[in-house]
């Protein structure tokens, strides 16, 4: 459906790409046609729709949609006053006696894209995180709406974050309720955002300082339309990376946001497929010899499979490429290589750099050259050594 649409609107679409019809539908097409997914050691293809977590499938989820509608509302015996719609989220008014009619009219369109709908209880219906009230006089007006799943939790006060994400998380949520709610269910809603916060632990004087003042205000503003302004992102580590950013406070146009190393992702059980380590790439892996305690550590971009094929490959030619080969050629000794483990992974080259560093001069007993650690600061290495001798 979605290579139709793109074909039959081509008008529209070509000039906002460089590309040629038929390259722009070949690519659609690759997309659709590689889509796959390991499931208990096993490789499936998907075979019909778009691929779950693809930055391309909510935008061809729109164009289906705007399609759908384009055909669909031209079917309806009545007209509508209003509609909006999010993505596949459709809000819309219907005559009471039509509510059916214009559902099964939606589901006819095709067999795969299938409808509920949720009438108006108490004179409003639920549509994102609004709840559309229609007054006694028809005027349409919003009150903040939660799901009866919504678990009200958000950034703990006494979790290890800055200050500033606690009190813009604070911010973030009032300005919203303020930006949609009628002024009738104004106080009704920052109450309810006092109480959920109350709940995260944050103190009530900060609440009320955030929730119901009007005029606070938390850090610089800095304009985003700046191009020659330098954004870094260091992780927040409390007690120290406050005092190492305040050395960057009189240093123009570099905009400095923390981030936290800790995330929900690392709570969450695992369920996806782990990739087998051989097929693993950005790492920093460890090679032990079969023939004495040593071992050998290095990174790589590529699967860890090719990086240990290029191992054997220049110990069978004896290229003297890297400490691997001399090792072999001094020693006669072979590596482990089905005993190949993974240290860290990183797709930042230069973390990868500093992370190899680290392991190697962590490990004492290493193949490697000592030119492989030449690039580590001696900062860090006296830091790193004080760390080891520490446990």
């Amino acid at each position: 459906m979605v290579t139709d649409i793109i074909e039959s609107n081509w008008n529209l679409i070509k000039d906002h790409t460089t590309l040629s019809k038929d390259n722009f539908l070949k690519i659609l097409r690759f997309i659709f046609n590689n889509t796959y997914f390991s499931f208990n050691g096993k490789f499936y293809s998907q075979i019909f729709g778009t691929p779950m977590g693809s930055p391309i499938s909510p935008i061809l989820a729109t164009i289906v949609t705007d399609h759908l509608l384009d055909n669909v509302i031209t079917q309806l015996p009545f007209e509508l006053p209003f509609l909006y719609k999010y993505v596949d989220d459709i809000i819309c008014a219907v005559p009471s006696y039509h509510i059916n009619n214009t559902l099964n009219i939606f589901n006819s369109f095709n067999k795969h894209l299938q409808f509920t709908i949720e009438t108006e209880t108490d004179l409003g219906v639920p549509f994102l995180d609004t709840r559309v009230i229609r007054t006694e006089n028809n005027i349409l007006i919003l009150d903040w709406y939660q799901k009866p799943t919504a678990s009200g939790r958000y950034i703990n006060y006494f979790s290890n974050h800055t200050t500033r994400q606690k009190y813009n998380t604070v911010l973030g949520m009032k300005n919203r309720i303020t930006s949609i709610v009628d002024d009738t269910f104004l106080k009704k809603n920052l109450d309810i955002l006092y109480k959920i916060f109350r709940n995260n632990g944050y103190p009530k004087h900060i609440l009320k300082k955030l929730i119901y003042s009007s005029n606070f205000y938390d850090g610089p503003v800095h304009d985003s339309n700046n191009k020659s302004i330098i954004y870094k992102k260091p992780p927040f580590i409390n007690g120290l990376t406050h005092s190492v950013i305040s050395i960057f406070k009189d240093v123009p146009n570099i905009n400095i946001a923390k981030y936290n190393t800790m995330n929900s992702k690392q709570l969450f059980s695992k369920i996806k497929d782990p990739v087998p380590t051989l097929y693993r790439n950005n790492v920093v892996y460890e090679i032990p010899c079969l023939g004495c305690q040593n071992s050998y550590i290095g990174q790589t971009s590529q699967w860890l499979k090719q990086r240990i094929t290029q191992h054997k490959s220049d110990c069978r030619l004896r290229k003297n490429t890297c400490a691997v080969v001399e090792h072999y050629e001094n020693t006669g000794h072979m590596l482990d290589y089905n005993n190949t483990r993974i240290l860290a992974q990183s797709d930042n080259y230069k973390s990868r750099l500093f992370l190899e560093m680290y392991h190697i001069n962590k490990n004492k007993k290493t193949l490697n050259y000592k030119t492989d650690t030449g690039q580590l600061s001696n900062i860090y290495c006296n830091i790193l050594n004080k760390i080891y001798n520490n446990h």
